[in-house]
């Protein structure tokens, strides 16, 4: 048996529909939650340094700690969110957005927002220390509703900052010079 295109196609498709081959994904996308409207939102990020006490030991996280951060959005039908997704040239993926720390200071345009939508705009801010690190807060989050009207709202997006970190050499220096007291 010789290979062709048209059977590679067939032994494809007939894969997928086993369920061998994941082809059925794209057609699990919700298509309501696609960006596909004409307005758009500027958000501005709003961060509120942790409030760990100083007696703890524990430094609280601050603007300065943060490295990244990352803004999803989602579509709010009563308290239920569904997360939005945007079609580009090569791909569908979740509607998100990544922030350096150098851009906190920047507008964060979300574009292509449909008109009478609600959406939530979440924000998670991860720390220098570590990038796999969380230290936002649930409440690190904004609701708004897109309006048809022209102009771009700004929207301020608090992002809260929850816990803190002791620094090694702070400890270090902290347990040397205890043992020097002790001598």
């Amino acid at each position: 048996m010789r290979f062709t295109p048209s059977l590679a196609l067939a032994a494809t498709l007939a894969l997928g529909a086993a369920g061998c081959v994941g082809l059925g994904t794209v057609s699990k996308i919700d298509v309501s939650n696609l960006a596909s409207g004409t307005q758009s939102v500027k958000l501005k990020s709003a961060v509120t340094d942790s409030g760990a006490p100083a007696d703890t030991g524990f430094t609280p996280w601050s603007r300065k700690d943060i490295q990244t951060i990352v803004v999803d959005l989602y579509e709010l039908s009563g308290p239920a969110e569904s997360i939005v997704f945007r079609i580009d040239s090569r791909s569908t993926s979740p509607y998100s957005r990544s922030l350096t720390s150098e851009d906190l200071d920047s507008d964060i345009i979300l574009d292509k927002l449909v008109a009478g939508t609600t959406y939530r705009a979440r924000a998670r801010a991860f720390a220098r220390v570590e990038s796999s690190a969380l230290i936002s807060s649930e409440t690190s989050f904004a609701d708004f509703k897109v309006n048809s009207d022209s102009g771009v709202p700004t929207i301020s997006l608090p992002i809260s900052l929850t816990g803190g970190y002791r620094h090694p050499r702070e400890s270090i220096e902290a347990d040397v010079a205890d043992a020097a007291s002790r001598l």
